[in-house]
């Protein structure tokens, strides 16, 4: 397996507990030696994993953790600015796919970053 975002060698790096309690175990990651890019291995959970969980419910304290999801939005799209030899968040004409976009938080600020962006979201529950 190569990476999915330079096609470099992968090694070995860390195994992490899973961060939700609906996903019980942990998870091995390797990352990229060329671009530093973490990957999880394992079998897929499958969608209903995105049912339950930190993704089924209500979002608890929306509006206090608004301010930090953005900041964590802004660090994101600076990140991949700066990978690809932009200024700041000057995304004009850049083409991304967000795969898992939740609600769309970051594709809503990747649009407003100039790129072309869309998301999908495999679980229902976090696409209403």
């Amino acid at each position: 397996m190569t990476c999915p975002a330079c096609h470099g060698e992968l090694a070995p790096w860390r195994v992490v507990p899973a961060s939700d309690p609906a996903l019980p175990g942990s998870f091995a990651l390797e990352r990229c030696r060329v671009c530093g890019s973490a990957v999880t291995l394992g079998p897929d959970p499958g969608a209903e994993a995105y049912a339950v969980g930190a993704y089924g419910g209500e979002p608890r304290l929306a509006r206090l953790a608004a301010p930090i999801l953005a900041a964590f939005d802004r660090r994101r799209l600076r990140l991949l600015a700066r990978a690809l030899d932009r200024p700041d968040t000057d995304l004009r004409g850049v083409r991304l796919l967000d795969a898992g976009a939740g609600r769309g938080r970051f594709v809503a600020g990747a649009l407003a970053a100039g790129a072309q962006a869309s998301g999908f979201e495999p679980a229902a529950r976090g696409v209403q």
